[in-house]
C-alpha cells in the first residue's frame, strides 16, 4: 500500500510539471489553441483524478490506523422566552404617552395663538 502511494505521487508530480509546461507555454503564446487548452485541461483532470485515488488510499489506511469518532452532538439554541404581555404593556405605555404629549402640545399652541380648543370645535366662542 505504502509503495502504491509514493508510485502515485511521483506520477502527479510528473504530471503536475508537465501541466507546468503547458501552462507556460500558453502564457507566451500571443493566441490560445483551442487544441492546447483541451490538453491542459485534460491533465489537470488527470491530476484531480489522482489526487482523488490518493485521497482514497489515505482513507483505507487511516481507517484501519484510528477507530471512528462518535460525531459531536449539539443541542439546538436555547429560544427567547414569551414576553407578549410585557410587551403589550409597554405598547401601552408608549401610546398613553404619546397620547398626552400630543394634548399638550396642541393645548401650548392654543394657548400661543389665544385660541380655546372650544373656539377650534364651535366657531362662535372666538
Amino acid at each position: 500500500m505504502m509503495m502504491e502511494k509514493h508510485k502515485l505521487i511521483r506520477l502527479i508530480l510528473k504530471d503536475l510539471e508537465e501541466l507546468n509546461e503547458i501552462a507556460n507555454q500558453l502564457r507566451q503564446a500571443e493566441k490560445l489553441s483551442r487544441f492546447e487548452l483541451d490538453i491542459a485541461l485534460s491533465k489537470s483532470k488527470l491530476v484531480f483524478q489522482e489526487f482523488e485515488f490518493l485521497k482514497e488510499l489515505n482513507g483505507q489506511d487511516t481507517e484501519k490506523e484510528t477507530p471512528k469518532q462518535e460525531p459531536i452532538r449539539t443541542s439546538p439554541p436555547p429560544q427567547p422566552e414569551a414576553r407578549t404581555e410585557e410587551v403589550r404593556e409597554k405598547l401601552a405605555e408608549m401610546e398613553a404617552e404619546s397620547k398626552q404629549q400630543v394634548q399638550n402640545n396642541t393645548s401650548q399652541n392654543f394657548r400661543k395663538n389665544g385660541l380655546s380648543q372650544s373656539s377650534i370645535i364651535n366657531p362662535k366662542f372666538r
